[in-house]
């Protein structure tokens, strides 16, 4: 089934659906409520209209920009600040794996993505590999805001959103999906861990957010 960038969500229906997932036991962002093709912006990094106000640039000291609420503003692209840092705030899209993507950020091991377009007909290049899917955004045979179907080829001739040292191996708890065992020791799932447990428990990969 072919995944299509769908619907985009307010500052304020993101929170207002984070805040409710969490009330009722989920995670934030939790992908069994955030779904393929989703987006929104992420402007705790950058807000062009809020920065303009208060007069900032992405050189300005950092004690500035944190006291602004911007917060890793290095960690966002060369392209993003060249094409897009005065128009709209960085985005982050949910893959059809369901992890989420940032498609404004550096990549681990390049300098990031080309973006083109605008919601929901977005270009994106080079390939994107992410923990279960690597293929393409609006670009190598997708439409514009389409996702290619998972790639054939190995996840290494992709960028990563996130460093692989991030990926860790762990086994959650079916009886009680909030513990999780690291290794062979149960525990507390870490907090810095993004992906929610699974009900039936069994071995999922998590990935460290930034």
């Amino acid at each position: 089934m072919t995944v299509r960038l769908s619907r985009f969500l307010t500052t304020e229906e993101y929170h207002a659906l984070n805040n409710d997932a969490m009330e009722r036991g989920y995670w934030r962002d939790d992908h069994r409520i955030f779904q393929p093709g989703w987006g929104w912006h992420e402007p705790f990094y950058w807000d062009p209209a809020k920065a303009a106000a208060l007069g900032l640039t992405k050189d300005s000291p950092g004690e500035a920009l944190h006291e602004a609420g911007f917060y890793g503003s290095g960690l966002l692209s060369r392209f993003y600040w060249e094409r897009w840092s005065a128009i709209r705030p960085p985005i982050c899209v949910v893959l059809p794996n369901s992890v989420q993507w940032e498609i404004d950020r550096k990549s681990s091991n390049g300098e990031g993505w080309t973006v083109e377009g605008d919601w929901p007909f977005l270009q994106c290049s080079p390939s994107i590999a992410a923990n279960g899917y690597h293929g393409f955004l609006g670009s190598s045979g997708a439409a514009p805001g389409e996702f290619t179907n998972a790639l054939d080829a190995g996840p290494s001739e992709g960028v990563y959103p996130y460093p692989r040292t991030w990926l860790r191996r762990v086994q959650f708890d079916p009886s009680d999906p909030r513990r999780v065992y690291s290794e062979t020791e149960p525990g507390d799932p870490p907090a810095d861990f993004r992906q929610p447990p699974e009900p039936d428990g069994g071995f999922i990969y998590c990935q460290k957010p930034v």
